[in-house]
C-alpha cells in the first residue's frame, strides 16, 4: 500500500518537536510493516524560513530571495519525505497562499507516485489545511482519504461561521472515508458539529524509547512538561504547589517547557515563595524529556483543555503515575488505576490530588502502568488500527 501523509504542521529546523507525532506514525508504519510505503508531504509548515510576516517586511523579502531548495529525504527505503518549499502568510490575504500550497502538495504526491507507484490512500493530519488539501487532491486523482483531528479546543473560533464549521473544513470531513479523533472527548465535540464517519484513535507512543527506570531523586519529585502558556494550567500548578509544600516541605517539582508566559510564571513562583521547590528546565529535547520521565516519581499535567496529552501516555510507558485534570483528552488516558484527575482550574483540588499520589505512591506498580500504556498506545496497537482504516477506505 502507498500511503501519502499530509500533515498540517511538522518538525522543522526552528521547531523540531512540532507535529512530531505525525512523524512518529510514518516511522512506526514503515518500521513495523516494510511492505507499505509512506510519503510525507511538506512545504514549510511552521518553518520560519518560509513564513512571511507583514510586521517584518525586510526579513520577509530576504526569505523570498533565500528560498530553500526542494528535496527528498529518505529515512528508510519505504519512508520518504518530500519538501516543496512554499511561502505562507496570513490567511486574510489570498488565503495565505493556499493555491500554491495545494500545488506543492500535488507535486509531492506525483513525485511519490513516480518513486513508489499509485497512491492508495491519503492521510490528512488535521482537518485544515491538510483535510482541505486532501479533498482537492482526492477529487482530482480519485484517491480516497482519511483525516485525523487534533484540534483543542474543538472547533477553534476561527473555523466557525455563524456558529457552524466553515465550508472548507465541513467539506473535508464530509468527503473523508474516516475521521479519526484522538480522544473520546474530541470525538464527542466533533459529533456535536455533525462530523460524519467518526472513530476514536489516539496518537501512538514509541514504547521502545519511553521505558521504565527507578526514580533518581531522593525526595519525591513531580515532573511537568508543556508549553508555558495559559492552556497548560501552569499558574494553577504553581498555586497548588504552594499548598503541597506546606504539608510536604521536601517535595520537588521539575518544570519543562518554554513559552511567552514563562517570565510571568517565574514571578508568580517568587511571590508564592516556592522557588526553592522548583527547577525550571526550559525547552526539552525528546532525550531530555525521557530522562525526566524516568527520573521522577510522578507526572503532572494541569491543562485547562487538552486534545489528548500524549505526554501522559509517554509518562505511563515509563511506569509513572499520572495527575491531570478533566480537560477533555486526559480522560482518555488517566484511569483510577494509573492516576487521578482534578477539576480544571482548581488549585486546591489539584494540590489534594498530587498529595494523594504522593501518599499512595507504592500502590502504583511501574510494570502495571507500563502495560496499560502498551495495551492502548503502543506502535503496533495504533498502527494496526490505522492500516485497517486505510484498507476500509481503499475498498469503500
Amino acid at each position: 500500500m502507498q500511503i501519502f501523509f499530509i500533515p498540517s504542521w511538522y518538525p522543522s529546523p526552528n521547531s523540531p518537536l512540532t507535529g512530531i507525532f505525525f512523524r512518529d506514525q510514518a516511522d512506526a508504519i514503515t518500521a513495523l510493516y516494510p511492505e507499505h510505503n509512506v510519503g510525507v508531504s511538506t512545504w514549510g509548515q511552521n518553518d520560519e524560513r518560509l513564513l512571511l510576516w507583514a510586521k517584518e517586511p525586510l526579513k520577509s523579502w530576504r526569505k523570498i530571495w533565500r528560498k530553500p531548495a526542494p528535496c527528498i529525504t529518505e529515512h528508510r527505503e519505504n519512508w520518504l519525505e518530500f519538501f516543496s518549499p512554499t511561502h505562507t502568510w496570513t490567511r486574510r490575504v489570498w488565503a495565505g497562499n493556499m493555491r500554491q500550497i495545494i500545488r506543492a502538495n500535488e507535486q509531492n504526491l506525483l513525485q511519490f507516485q513516480v518513486r513508489k507507484g499509485k497512491v492508495s490512500v491519503i492521510h490528512a493530519h488535521v482537518g485544515f489545511p491538510a483535510g482541505h488539501i486532501a479533498r482537492i487532491l482526492s477529487q482530482k486523482y480519485n484517491i480516497p482519504y482519511c483525516t485525523t483531528e487534533q484540534m483543542s479546543p474543538f472547533p477553534f473560533p476561527y473555523f466557525l461561521q455563524a456558529g457552524k464549521l466553515m465550508p472548507a473544513l465541513q467539506l473535508a470531513y464530509q468527503h473523508a472515508q474516516t475521521n479519526w479523533a484522538i480522544s473520546q472527548s474530541l470525538l464527542a465535540d466533533m459529533q456535536a458539529q455533525g462530523v460524519p464517519r467518526l472513530a476514536y484513535l489516539p496518537n501512538l507512543i514509541d514504547e521502545t524509547f519511553f521505558t521504565p527506570q527507578e526514580p533518581r531523586y531522593e525526595h519525591f519529585t513531580f515532573y511537568f512538561l508543556g508549553r508555558m502558556v495559559e492552556q497548560k494550567g501552569v499558574s494553577v500548578l504553581l498555586k497548588a504547589i504552594a499548598q503541597v509544600v506546606k504539608e510536604f516541605p521536601r517535595v520537588h517539582f521539575r518544570l519543562g517547557g518554554e513559552g511567552e508566559e514563562k517570565l510571568a510564571y517565574q514571578r508568580l513562583a517568587t511571590e508564592l515563595k516556592i522557588e526553592p521547590h522548583l527547577t525550571w528546565l526550559g525547552e526539552q529535547s525528546r532525550q531530555e524529556a525521557r530522562r525526566e520521565f524516568q527520573d521522577c516519581h510522578a507526572f503532572v499535567l494541569p491543562s485547562l483543555h487538552e486534545t489528548m496529552g500524549v505526554v501522559l501516555a509517554e509518562a505511563l510507558a515509563c511506569g509513572k503515575p499520572l495527575v491531570s485534570t478533566y480537560c477533555g483528552g486526559a480522560e482518555s488516558v488517566v484511569t483510577p488505576e494509573n492516576g487521578v484527575l482534578a477539576q480544571v482550574g482548581k488549585a486546591e483540588d489539584l494540590a489534594e490530588k498530587m498529595m494523594y499520589v504522593l501518599q499512595n505512591y507504592t500502590q502504583y506498580k511501574p510494570e502495571t502502568l507500563r502495560q496499560d500504556a502498551l495495551t492502548r498506545f503502543s506502535r503496533k496497537v495504533v498502527v494496526d488500527k490505522l492500516l485497517a482504516g486505510y484498507e476500509g477506505a481503499v475498498c469503500a
